[in-house]
């Protein structure tokens, strides 16, 4: 701003239009928020969705429970726009070592309004098709924190909503979720899950799920940093120290 206004004719230096920037005009630097890259097909869809749900309560949101799979990788780099180390010298700031193709640990979870389900942590190598997300996953944590009983517990141990015959269960469109295996499933077992095609593509910031994978991202951070997959499966394993 200060190069174009002095070759307009109005020399000023950086600092003038720092100094007005902050003090007359009262505004401050951010950064560019990151969204997803929407197609027309996904606006439409987004568009139909919000419409079927225009007329739902804060109730009726109460009774979705919220799923989604994460990864989290060894030697993650810390945000840079947060992380400053203060010297006298560049040469003296010890350099992040970084890795080209870091391992990661995939998990699966799932939220609800009063309630979070145990993470579940896939193992090394191991790809999550239908059959794996079916029998090890559905059968496994998800239907456990479904046949919660405790009203009172930890977030980790009460019932995902008070009256679980009228859940909700949701799961983007990743081809496991869609596969006729697991949907066969949802409609054999569970008492409401939107099908198919229902949640709308490329849609992320829709499920806040996201919210959490950011909490465990940030704790993460902040603990010594795991040298191995086994040290971050360990952090993972730790999840109500790393949520709250």
């Amino acid at each position: 701003m200060a190069k174009k206004l002095t070759n307009m004719g109005n020399t000023v230096s950086k600092n003038t239009v720092h100094r007005y920037l902050f003090k007359d005009l009262k505004v401050h630097p951010y950064k560019r928020p990151k969204t997803p890259l929407l197609t027309e097909f996904h606006k439409k869809n987004r568009l139909s969705f919000c419409m079927y749900k225009v007329n739902w309560t804060v109730d009726d949101w109460k009774r979705v429970l919220w799923s989604d799979e994460s990864s989290y990788e060894l030697f993650h780099p810390s945000n840079p726009q947060n992380y400053r180390i203060w010297a006298r010298d560049g040469a003296q700031v010890t350099p992040r070592q970084t890795v080209k193709f870091p391992k990661k640990v995939m998990v699966w979870g799932m939220v609800s309004y009063p309630a979070l389900s145990t993470l579940h942590i896939l193992p090394q190598k191991e790809t999550i098709n239908a059959k794996y997300y079916v029998d090890e996953i559905l059968e496994g944590p998800f239907i456990q924190a479904l046949r919660r009983t405790d009203e009172n517990g930890g977030i980790l141990e009460r019932k995902m909503i008070p009256d679980m015959s009228k859940a909700i269960f949701m799961q983007d469109g990743a081809p496991t979720h869609t596969a006729r295996k697991t949907q066969d499933w949802c409609r054999q077992n569970l008492p409401g899950f939107w099908e198919k095609h229902k949640w709308p593509g490329n849609s992320p910031d829709l499920n806040p799920i996201e919210n959490i994978w950011s909490i465990v991202q940030d704790k993460i951070d902040k603990m010594k940093p795991a040298v191995n997959v086994n040290d971050l499966e360990k952090m993972l394993g730790h999840q109500s120290t790393l949520i709250f």
